[in-house]
């Protein structure tokens, strides 16, 4: 039996592992790709799970333990078969909450549905470790209960160690989601025929009666996929003739035919239309820097070049064009629905296709000269952090140092001839600001979207510059007339423009703080939750000084219950130390996936990877702690020992972020084997005077968890943003010394 309850356990972490980070894959691509989804996922999972593991430590099971076997099979059972419910419905989330599939949410959408649809997964799983424990506790160690925790603790974080590792590697690279929570669903109910057998109560075989039936059930949906993902593909996307969906380690890729116009939609987002593309839009993006240009002759295009962008710029009497798409996914699928344009585009002997990030390239590679004409940024704006990235200071300097004398580099916004509202006027004054810091010379063409011309040198963008150029270069368009071009360089715009962004105040987009991404957010929330400006003009003025407030009054009344309660000061100490090393992780698990994502541009790839590591860390971190558990006062200086170690870890994190893949896999593992290392320490401590094993587990559990639910609402939406990086690690030292402090305070009034 104790073989098989570890092993039930392990597997519990498999599952919990892969769940949670195919859900986040799903509801990135129904989220447009916004990485802060991430943190409002891993958010509302981690409160949901710690939920669970409170509600089933206050149930009266745990006297019996049949029953506390039995329920924890049943949980596994329910666990197991919401998994592909769950993905029908989040590819369902749009059309079940009535929005266009092209349309994109706001917060509060974002919000309310991933609540709704995590709840039962993360629930169930909550409640299974708490029974886990239980489980451990009353089949092997019997009279170390703290013990029992820590062992649970370690076994399930190994199984995790293991889902992670197997989704990053294998799962996510050659398997739909289908395929994957069909098969986790299969590997559960075996788990539970295996623990059930050799029982022979009624509940057992009504238990085991259910599994065979999951069981061929699953294998029989196995065989069944196809169906059942073109089935949920056709709903996703509100019944559109989808001819092409497939995923791949840096997102996902959907191709939707409507008479004999293709759209290729990337993690959600409308790239490409053909045959009919934007023509006005690609018109203006491609001829006005051109046609700024005395003699273009190197181009680079970052994203966004297939489809019209490329084929225009081949009109020209251009050299080499460089052009990068990250994911050689995009690319492969517009081959396999060509029109003459796209497959000139990707034919040419002038087309350098390659599949990088475009800052990467940049910085380690460029051209054989290293140096550009002109540099397109094909992304419309800093809407994810992964577009925020060609957005930053770090990049325009970037680009700045690979363009030649006389060089232009063009970037676009979304914009308003009419009327700029505050949130659009934000977005635009920002990265003005941003590139104005960089580049002396910069020209904007306002209009539906904003054209910035950036260039360390000085430019003559004016219509009879223009249109000579254009003269002498024979070239045709039936868009760019003598009327259009003074139309669109009319200095009364660009004065409008600037005299309609004047008006507000924003700071530099920089990597440590991505400002615009926070603009950008409040931007579509304005749009389309016109309710939510108010909030984010809120979440705009929070800042170091109003943390520590917060912080300081929060301690001061846990300080005063301490001094109330005397003696048992530790239940009220404990709760909040794993509180706040709860939030610590959160904070700096998802500041290294998004500092990663600004350094490397993708993070589809490589989450399963630096999950394993801070898992990894957590193994370490709780094996150790429970292999050394002593009697409470040891207890007590080992715990603040670790509490110290978390302060250091956030006041020299911010320097030691470097653009160096290793030191993200490091920093992982250091701060998991930190965050985990508390969990048996604090549990040993409260287990002294509380009820028992399952309360014990159960309040703090959740409380750990509690804590991650919390940073991840307000980490990636306000403390990284608005605060930026040395400020966030700031806060959350402070926030550990005032959990260390309370620890000392409690030590020595016991």
């Amino acid at each position: 039996m104790k073989n098989r309850i570890i092993l039930a356990i392990i597997i519990t972490g498999v599952s919990g592992i892969i769940g949670q980070l195919l859900f986040i894959r799903e509801l990135l691509i129904v989220f447009h790709g916004n990485e802060f989804s991430i943190g409002i996922v891993l958010a509302k999972w981690l409160l949901l799970e710690g939920l669970g593991a409170l509600l089933i430590s206050r149930i009266k099971i745990f006297e019996n333990k049949n029953t506390v076997s039995s329920v924890f099979v049943a949980l596994q059972l329910i666990f197991s078969v919401y998994l592909p419910i769950a993905v029908l419905l989040i590819r369902n989330l749009k059309s079940i909450f009535g929005i266009m599939s092209a349309e994109t949410l706001g917060l509060l959408p974002i919000f309310y549905s991933s609540f709704l649809f995590l709840l039962p997964a993360s629930i169930c799983h909550g409640a299974l470790f708490t029974l886990s424990c239980k489980l451990y506790d009353n089949e092997i160690s019997r009279t170390q209960s703290s013990k029992s925790i820590g062992i649970a603790y370690v076994y399930e974080t190994l199984g995790s160690i293991i889902g992670s590792l197997l989704f990053s590697i294998v799962l996510v690279r050659y398997f739909d989601s289908f395929y994957i929570v069909f098969g986790v669903m299969v590997l559960n109910v075996l788990m539970v025929m295996v623990l059930q057998w050799g029982y022979k109560n009624l509940f057992s075989k009504v238990l085991n009666g259910i599994a065979i039936i999951l069981f061929v059930s699953g294998i029989y949906f196995i065989f069944k996929v196809d169906k059942i993902r073109q089935f949920s593909i056709a709903r996703q996307f509100s019944s559109k003739n989808v001819v092409f969906y497939k995923n791949s380690i840096y997102g996902n890729t959907a191709v939707i035919k409507s008479e004999e116009q293709y759209s290729f939609l990337y993690n959600g987002v409308p790239s490409i239309n053909v045959p009919f593309p934007d023509v006005s839009f690609i018109e203006d993006f491609v001829n006005f820097p051109l046609l700024s240009h005395s003699a273009p002759e190197s181009v680079l295009i970052i994203g966004g070049g297939a489809g019209g962008v490329i084929d225009k710029i081949l009109k020209y009497d251009v050299k080499s064009i460089d052009y990068l798409e990250l994911d050689p996914l995009l690319l492969s699928t517009i081959k396999k629905f060509p029109t003459p344009m796209t497959s000139n585009e990707l034919s040419s002997e002038r087309i350098h296709i390659k599949y990088e990030d475009g800052r990467l390239f940049l910085r380690e590679k460029g051209s054989d000269s290293g140096k550009y004409d002109l540099i397109f940024v094909g992304v419309s704006e800093p809407v994810s952090l992964q577009s925020n990235r060609f957005f930053t200071e770090e990049f325009f300097e970037l680009a700045g140092r690979r363009l030649r004398t006389g060089g232009i580099l063009t970037i676009t916004l979304p914009g308003s001839l009419e009327y700029m509202g505050k949130e659009l006027a934000d977005l635009n004054l920002c990265i003005y600001t941003t590139i104005k810091k960089v580049y002396p010379y910069v020209k904007v063409i306002p209009g539906d979207f904003n054209m910035f011309l950036c260039s360390n040198s000085d430019m003559s963008i004016i219509p009879d510059t223009i249109l000579k150029h254009l003269t002498e270069r024979g070239l045709e368009s039936s868009v760019f007339t003598d009327g259009y071009v003074k139309y669109r360089l009319d200095g009364y715009k660009e004065k409008k423009f600037l005299s309609s962004i004047s008006k507000e105040r924003t700071g530099i987009n920089r990597d440590s703080r991505p400002i615009g991404v926070f603009y950008s957010l409040a931007y579509w929330s304005a749009l389309f939750d016109p309710g939510m400006d108010k909030v984010f003009n809120l979440f705009l003025r929070f800042n170091l000084w109003l943390f520590i407030l917060l912080v300081g009054i929060i301690s001061l009344c846990f300080l005063i219950i301490r001094l109330k309660l005397k003696n048992k000061g530790s239940q009220v100490i404990i709760p909040f130390c794993i509180f706040t090393t709860g939030f610590t992780g959160m904070v700096f698990s998802l500041a290294i996936i998004f500092a990663f994502q600004s350094v490397y541009g993708y993070v589809f790839k490589e989450i399963g990877l630096l999950t394993s590591a801070f898992m990894g860390g957590g193994l370490v971190g709780g094996g150790i702690t429970t292999l050394f558990l002593r009697e409470e006062k040891k207890n007590y200086k080992s715990l603040i020992f670790f509490e110290l170690c978390l302060i250091l870890f956030a006041l020299v994190f911010r320097f030691i972020i470097v653009p160096w893949s290793l030191i993200f896999v490091v920093l992982c593992f250091v701060i998991g084997l930190l965050v985990s290392a508390e969990f048996p320490l604090a549990n040993k401590i409260y287990l002294e005077n509380s009820m028992g094993i399952e309360m014990s587990v159960g309040i703090l559990y959740w409380f750990d968890l509690l804590g991650g639910w919390f940073a991840g609402l307000i980490t990636g939406i306000i403390m990284l943003p608005v605060m930026g990086l040395t400020g966030t690690c700031v806060a959350v030292a402070i926030l550990k010394i005032s959990s260390m402090g309370l620890m000392i305070s409690g030590k020595k009034g016991n």
